[in-house]
């Protein structure tokens, strides 16, 4: 494993589950099958016409996310664009199929929830 894949890795790990202690030397050692899924979804607010109806529409959404899927998310561009959000997902798992099909639900739900309308995502597994 690359340096910087472990290091990468192991802070998506030490965020989903608030294990501080694991160092990295520890960490590559183990030789753990952690596969690290990332998503960065466009969207836009097309009912926003501030960027505070923007950011209730944003934290609502994030809100749901969280309680529904094991994720770490956050904004991450467009923060004062009143109609446009970028936002970020990683996840970790063992398995790249849990990987796939936890990403490929959270983008159903993105597309299901009636404030925002999906506009771009890319996904990548590591």
């Amino acid at each position: 494993m690359s340096r910087e894949f472990v290091r990468t890795t192991l802070a998506c790990w030490r965020l989903m589950t608030g294990d501080w202690g694991l160092n990295e030397e520890r960490f590559a050692e183990r030789g753990w099958n952690v596969i690290t899924g990332i998503c960065t979804i466009k969207l836009r607010i097309a009912g926003a016409e501030s960027l505070k109806d923007k950011r209730r529409v944003i934290k609502s959404l994030i809100g749901r996310i969280k309680s529904r899927y094991n994720v770490s998310i956050s904004e991450v561009e467009d923060m004062d664009s009143w109609q446009l959000a970028t936002i970020g997902v990683a996840f970790v798992s063992n398995s790249t199929v849990h990987v796939h099909q936890t990403l490929d639900s959270l983008l159903d739900f993105v597309e299901a929830f009636g404030q925002v309308e999906l506009i771009h995502f890319e996904k990548e597994i590591l």
